[in-house]
């Protein structure tokens, strides 16, 4: 089997990776080149204040004759959290959460 995988947030694609699969279960990462800079990291990220929905879709193939079993398309937020100076962090920001 064939997995391909597409991200894009608006016009703009900001991941495709082609991955063959060997075993029942494959696992992989897909790198976003655009979250290497600094600069576009608040146009991608998701948070309350801007919730950039990123549009992913996963389609598989049969790998020998090239024949689509399925496709589904979702969204997902790219975001960063983490817990850093005793505090909730949201992409590298303090957070404040309401209980």
């Amino acid at each position: 089997l064939r997995t391909d995988v597409r991200l894009v947030l608006g016009d703009r694609v900001l991941a495709e990776q082609r991955v063959l699969a060997e075993d029942q279960e494959t696992v992989f990462d897909i790198a976003v080149p655009a979250l290497r800079h600094a600069q576009d990291l608040d146009a991608l990220l998701w948070s309350p204040e801007s919730p950039r929905l990123v549009d992913a879709t996963v389609v598989i193939t049969d790998a020998e004759d090239g024949h689509e079993i399925d496709r589904v398309t979702s969204y997902l937020g790219l975001r960063d959290i983490g817990w850093e100076d005793g505090g909730f962090q949201l992409n590298h920001k303090p957070c404040f959460l309401r209980l």
